[in-house]
């Protein structure tokens, strides 16, 4: 199973709101629900090195809903966030870490020079701006916009490859 498929919204939502034999779809339980055989998690793919790469709240966030597979209530009483943010939270770290560029760049680690890897997760990760971008790492507005042109044209060129 690809590891792209491992982060499918659909799929995690199955992962996370398994219900068990004993507590059947009961929400007022926290126990870590059970994840179904073929997932990509029972199989034991390693999620660590896409998490890694998230802001600090957002990869709390995983570790405590992907990694240890506890509740949405759980989730939220242990991180603080409100129980619908954990969802819409849940959603958007997903769908960032299925964007096809951010998966070239994390690919391209030793490839890609580490200041393209880096304008590139800032703002395809982490949503920062590009006036943000360019003031943190000491560059103009347009250099930011023309390496982030070339990150993009780099993404497809590199899903190309793959698919042929």
């Amino acid at each position: 199973m690809r590891r792209e498929r491992l982060l499918d919204p659909h799929l995690l939502s199955q992962i996370v709101a398994q219900p068990t034999a004993d507590n059947s779809a009961d929400p007022t339980q926290d126990e870590p629900e059970r994840i179904p055989q073929n997932s990509p998690l029972a199989v034991g793919l390693d999620l660590v090195p896409l998490l890694d790469a998230l802001g600090p709240l957002d990869r709390q966030l995983a570790d405590v809903l992907l990694l240890e597979r506890a509740s949405f209530r759980a989730a939220s009483r242990r991180t603080g966030i409100p129980l619908g943010s954990i969802k819409r939270r849940r959603d958007q770290i997903v769908s960032r870490l299925q964007n096809p560029t951010v998966l070239t760049l994390h690919r391209a680690k030793g490839i890609l020079d580490p200041l393209m890897r880096d304008i590139g997760l800032r703002y395809h990760l982490h949503r920062q701006t590009l006036t943000r971008i360019s003031a943190e790492l000491g560059l103009t507005r347009r250099n930011v916009s023309e390496r982030l042109h070339f990150i993009r044209g780099y993404a497809r060129a590199a899903s190309r490859r793959r698919t042929v």
